[in-house]
């Protein structure tokens, strides 16, 4: 510790409960007047702003007592309650204080990007970025292609998702399919879905013209008439579009078409409900000539699979009763995921004689309306119990036949759920789905959407059988 050690001091000292070098010589111990010295000077800096100050429990504790002792402001201990924090997935910090910044005004025009919480008291500069994200814009408007591909790879940097408006005229009709295809991929990767970029997704999907094999009106020309309320022209910073910009339509391609529906599953925003809703009555097929074609139901149903939306229900129970077996996998897999079970035992993904595919629809209609009043939560808590009275697997019973744990699921809230769940991220379903995205819910920790379910299971049971114990100790979260 700085602030507690001599010159002689033999290295790093591990710092106990009782506020005393564990097995160390020499009789250290914590200075709590001095640490907390040094935490105040960091946390009342005026340009160096702390996002974390690592530091164990019994430390933390002995340092915001001292603090309240001396008559420190409430705000300033509030503070320190926050900042000072015992890492979940790394050691203790007893025996140093690991500090974490925000970016600085200057990082932040080149580039540096804060990740994980940011406080309340916090300048992150956003006026700042959004006047550089602005100016970047502004290279849209030119015709060299490499110009606009940098000015993309720069807004990368310093996420420019303040220059929505522009990235949606951008998608929309751009002349180069080039900047287009890397204008989504870069919104795939913020994975953030902002008004403006939807209206460009939809003026995008719903445009006439090329990349399609067989057309549908209904769908496509209600981008132009008034049935769809999101549609609309260039924004009012951008009068006249794009410099050299295509007509609607032109520069389009089935290829273009795929990448925004995909970036749409991708980006997994309930904003985009109506669109899918849209999409899976569509009758379009997507393709050019001489390949072979995708449904655009298909693709709208897929674009579901994270959009836990319970509005999509009913679209999605009609789109089984389709005649084209890939529309009906992509919208059975996306009502599991919603609803957290599967009512029928019908493989929709291929030809179903007439009365297996009624007996099918007939079945998530009656679960439909039984269930449709209830809370999503409610289909959760019902799948992962049913899940784990099962053992856990599907098609597996627990030893001599009980119940394993299902009935003391009586939450998605503290410490036991994950423990119930983390075993059923091994399964490949519906619930292996659901299982991991409430324990990245609970333990606030990033897990990707998509992935096998063994290195998904590996990486929260490795997790958890490291910090359970701690955790638990601290009480539900």
């Amino acid at each position: 510790w700085v602030a507690t050690m001599s010159v002689a001091a033999p290295g790093l000292q591990r710092v106990g409960g009782e506020l005393k070098a564990v097995g160390g010589k020499g009789g250290y111990t914590f200075d709590v007047a001095r640490n907390w010295l040094l935490v105040k000077g960091i946390l009342t800096h005026p340009r160096v702003q702390a996002q974390w100050l690592f530091i164990s429990n019994p430390l933390k504790d002995a340092l915001l007592r001292h603090a309240e002792t001396q008559g420190e402001p409430a705000e300033l201990i509030e503070r320190a309650k926050t900042v000072l924090w015992q890492p979940t997935d790394s050691s203790p910090h007893n025996d140093h204080l690991h500090l974490r910044v925000y970016c600085s005004r200057e990082d932040v025009l080149e580039g540096c990007v804060n990740t994980g919480p940011v406080w309340a008291w916090v300048d992150t500069f956003e006026d700042a970025r959004r006047a550089r994200a602005k100016a970047l814009a502004r290279a849209f408007r030119d015709e060299d292609v490499a110009m606009k591909l940098k000015a993309l790879a720069f807004l990368e940097r310093i996420e420019g998702t303040l220059a929505s408006p522009e990235l949606s005229e951008v998608i929309a009709s751009d002349p180069s399919a080039q900047v287009r295809e890397e204008a989504l991929a870069l919104l795939a990767r913020w994975g953030r879905l902002t008004p403006e970029v939807l209206r460009g997704l939809e003026r995008l999907i719903r445009q006439p013209g090329p990349g399609l094999e067989v057309d549908d009106p209904g769908f496509t020309l209600a981008a132009q008439g008034g049935e769809v309320v999101q549609v609309a022209a260039a924004g009012p910073e951008w009068p006249g579009g794009l410099g050299g910009a295509a007509q609607e339509g032109e520069g389009r391609s089935a290829a273009l078409l795929e990448s925004a529906w995909r970036t749409l599953g991708v980006l997994g925003d309930e904003q985009a409900t109506p669109l899918i809703q849209a999409g899976l009555g569509s009758r379009r097929v997507i393709g050019e000539p001489g390949r072979r074609g995708i449904t655009e139901a298909s693709l709208a149903a897929a674009a579901g699979r994270h959009v836990m939306d319970k509005r999509l229900i009913p679209p999605l129970i009609a789109a089984l009763e389709r005649e084209e077996p890939e529309v009906r996998e992509a919208a059975a897999k996306t009502l599991s995921r919603i609803a957290n079970r599967d009512v029928s035992d019908v493989r929709w993904g291929r030809k179903l004689k007439p009365e297996e595919q009624r007996r099918g629809v007939a079945a998530w209609q009656a679960w439909w309306r039984e269930h449709q009043g209830e809370a999503r939560e409610a289909w959760l808590l019902a799948g992962f119990r049913e899940a784990l009275g099962d053992g856990g697997k599907k098609g597996r019973k627990s030893k001599k036949g009980k119940a394993s744990g299902g009935e003391e699921v009586r939450s998605l809230e503290g410490w036991d759920v994950v423990d119930a769940l983390v075993p059923l991220t091994r399964r490949e379903d519906h619930i292996g789905y659901n299982a991991d995205r409430v324990i990245a819910s609970i333990t606030g920790r990033w897990s990707p959407r998509e992935g096998s379910a063994s290195a998904r299971h590996a990486r929260w049971q490795a997790w958890w059988k490291k910090n359970a114990p701690r955790l638990r100790s601290r009480g539900k979260r």
